[in-house]
């Protein structure tokens, strides 16, 4: 925890080990992410470089945000105040004390929710304080436990409540045979469709076909600035892989951990598979090495790694962005901006739904 008096020629020495602090938890970060010092000799031509990172930007964007809603910014510590990063969250004991449980593993659901209710604004504050949602959700040992899952989810219903109450197992239905019809009248050439007799729920079929409609993706990862370019197969293993075995599992996880490396993520929640198309024993959700949620069927799977990802605010895969994109505006319909190879796919199968 770093408490921030706002004088700028304190800066490096407020930053600096907050970046090496971040760096000493997760090896996979790089200080230069967090933050960049003011020089006046910069290595390139002795231009001025100016003062960056993330924690420089939170802390200036924070300070901005409460300057605007006239609120008071930090000035030294108090006992009052909770947060990490630039500036202090102001919080009641009563709020403090909700938090801090929900840094203890509890296998008492009831009072963990009533905990992460009382204290929403505490958490979505330090959410956006600390940087990175791994930060966050490695904070909140309480969603190490199996119903972990729901109190994102109900994080999402709070955010977003027109749309709390649709259920995907209502709606998907319809489009899943839809969609299976549409593959086999644009004749793709998916092993899963050639094979769609190998498959007991057509729910997963019809969502391992969904990356088919689309165009190979080209993403750039940002360390190596390396552009990549994926057949629509490896789309679909990205997208909902099938893992026969416990150890494939692991693999795929921390083959995926290292995947994000390569996009400077952190978290980003995924669905894995488990057993035989024909007879598939369990689908894992995974939002870290350390938390991972079981389900027993492919959409309650969907639906919870849809809800995570716009409850936590994070990015949608790049490879996968317009697969993601679809099954926002089909279900949910949370967000209105969508990516052109989403439009398109939209303005054939659409009018092709609505016949069903």
């Amino acid at each position: 925890r770093f408490e921030l008096e706002y004088n700028p020629f304190r800066l490096p020495d407020v930053f600096l080990p907050a970046a090496e602090e971040i760096v000493k938890l997760f090896p996979s970060e790089r200080i230069e992410s967090y933050y960049i010092p003011y020089s006046k000799k910069a290595a390139l031509g002795g231009q001025i470089r100016p003062t960056k990172g993330k924690l420089y930007s939170r802390f200036t964007n924070c300070k901005r945000a409460m300057t605007l809603a006239k609120l008071p910014s930090s000035q030294g510590s108090s006992d009052d105040n909770v947060g990490i990063g630039t500036m202090s969250v102001i919080a009641s004991d009563h709020e403090k004390s909700c938090y801090n449980q929900l840094q203890q593993p509890s296998d008492d659901y009831e009072e963990v929710f009533r905990n992460w209710r009382q204290c929403s604004n505490l958490r979505m504050m330090n959410l956006k304080l600390l940087g990175t949602p791994q930060m966050y959700i490695s904070a909140l040992r309480c969603l190490v436990k199996p119903f972990g899952y729901r109190l994102l989810v109900h994080d999402f219903d709070e955010k977003y409540p027109h749309v709390k109450d649709i259920s995907i197992h209502k709606v998907w239905q319809k489009i899943s045979s839809a969609l299976i019809d549409f593959a086999k009248s644009k004749n793709l050439q998916s092993r899963d469709l050639l094979n769609e007799t190998d498959f007991a729920d057509k729910n997963l079929l019809s969502l391992r076909l969904l990356p088919w409609f689309f165009k190979p993706s080209v993403y750039r990862s940002k360390p190596m600035k390396k552009c990549t370019k994926l057949s629509r197969q490896e789309m679909t293993e990205k997208f909902v892989p099938i893992v026969s075995t416990t150890e494939e599992l692991e693999a795929r996880i921390k083959s995926r951990q290292e995947h994000l490396k390569f996009f400077d993520l952190s978290v980003q929640p995924f669905m894995i598979a488990l057993g035989e198309p024909s007879n598939i024993r369990s689908y894992v959700v995974v939002l870290n090495n350390d938390i991972r949620y079981q389900f027993h069927d492919c959409l309650s799977a969907l639906e919870v790694t849809f809800k995570i990802n716009y409850a936590l605010d994070l990015p949608s895969p790049a490879e996968i962005r317009d697969v993601w994109q679809a099954i926002d505006q089909l279900v949910y319909k949370v967000n209105s901006a969508m990516r052109p190879g989403t439009s398109v796919f939209l303005s054939e199968f659409c009018p092709r739904l609505k016949n069903c």
